[in-house]
């Protein structure tokens, strides 16, 4: 296909006139740049232009969100790229966007130049593919032809970009979150200070608490590794030692009921093993607490959770039951996608996919069954022996 200047268009959107001067100074010698200040005048706009390849928008605007501007127009242009300028603390409206398509992605200001060049490329190039996957497939449907096998690996390259998009946003929140939670996390530190105050031969208990407390730190550092690798495609090596399940299971109960969405609700044990496993213990406490958790979520208070294991000649598997809510096959089918949550505000939609890479990582499988108003079964195994 030949472009012109003219096929790359940019709509930006933003109610400091400053920005809007500088965005068209950095990029106007490459793209077709067409500026605005409000969603208002953007709508006419695009009234105007009709569709326009790109539209960055400012989240935080007078009248309208970003957000809401980018909603209004999915249906008149849904193959618009549509993309965000915002900060930090916008995070959770944003993963809602991502969910519900309204966004493409986002860029964090103050942007990068460079940075946002190579975005922007992205950008164009996901359009115009999206443009000839349709135009491909309407020539097909035109001639009737029955092309399952082409139709499917565009779709698959589509899903390909999508994804990388997403892996990119979770390496960009990484990189933002992880340097100020490491200092926060060096406080915990004081419990020792705290311990030594304690007389002798009175603090057994304490000293318990005070490692599951150790332990958390070291699960959110690692949980941290675990979103930058997931963010780079690199696989993580994890260190397996011999551990009693049963009491990795009791541990998992008695931390998880700390947590005030979990403490409430019924959660029993019942093993049908009783013997060593080789894991990383911390690794596995989070999947433990992560199902416990999304199992919390699922049923009311006269709800039930129940944890089972069982052994078969090669591994030992582990289910999470709960009689909750359960959800529809649509749910299902998308639980393992990055950002996809059914918890609103509340979710992040990065649980289990960790979930499903530690897992991966100690050589096992995960997998979910659900029945909307009869219940949830999460069920992974660990293998006997590496």
């Amino acid at each position: 296909m030949n472009f012109s200047k003219d096929d790359f268009k940019i709509l930006y959107i933003d109610d400091e006139p400053r920005n809007l001067e500088m965005f068209e100074i950095a990029f106007k010698r490459e793209y077709h740049i067409i500026t605005c200040s409000s969603a208002k005048d953007a709508l006419e706009i695009l009234k105007n232009e009709g569709e326009i390849p790109i539209i960055i928008t400012d989240q935080r605007m007078p009248e309208m969100t970003g957000i809401e501007f980018l909603g209004e127009i999915i249906t008149d242009f849904p193959d618009t790229i549509r993309m965000i300028l915002t900060g930090f603390t916008d995070i959770e409206a944003l993963i809602d966007a991502i969910n519900t398509g309204r966004v493409f992605r986002y860029i964090v200001k103050p942007w990068n130049k460079e940075e946002l060049r190579q975005v922007l490329k992205g950008a164009f190039e996901n359009y115009f593919l999206t443009k000839e996957n349709k135009r491909l497939i309407t020539e097909l449907q035109d001639k009737n032809k029955t092309l399952t096998d082409t139709l499917n690996e565009l779709k698959i390259t589509q899903d390909v970009l999508v994804e990388k998009e997403k892996k990119a946003i979770i390496g960009d929140l990484t990189a933002g979150l992880i340097h100020e939670i490491k200092n926060q996390l060096n406080t915990i530190s004081f419990l020792d200070f705290i311990l030594n105050k304690i007389p002798p031969g009175n603090n057994k208990q304490e000293k318990i608490y005070a490692k599951y407390i150790y332990d958390s730190r070291d699960r959110m550092l690692s949980l941290m590794d675990e979103l930058r690798s997931l963010a780079k495609n690199q696989d993580i090596r994890y260190q397996f030692i011999s551990y009693n399940l049963n009491n990795i299971l009791d541990e998992a109960i008695t931390i998880g009921k700390i947590d005030p969405d979990v403490k409430n609700k019924n959660i029993s044990l019942q093993s049908n093993y009783d013997g060593n496993v080789m894991i990383n213990k911390n690794k596995i406490l989070q999947v433990l607490l992560n199902l416990i958790r999304n199992a919390a979520h699922a049923v009311d208070n006269d709800g039930e959770i129940l944890i089972k294991t069982e052994k078969n000649h090669q591994h030992v598997i582990v289910h999470v039951i709960d009689n909750g809510v359960g959800m529809p096959k649509e749910t299902l089918n998308n639980i393992w996608s990055p950002f996809f949550t059914t918890k609103g505000e509340k979710g992040t939609g990065l649980g289990l996919i960790i979930c499903k890479r530690i897992i991966e990582g100690h050589k096992g499988e995960i997998t979910c069954s659900s029945e909307p108003q009869v219940g949830t079964q999460f069920s992974f195994t660990i293998p006997l022996s590496y």
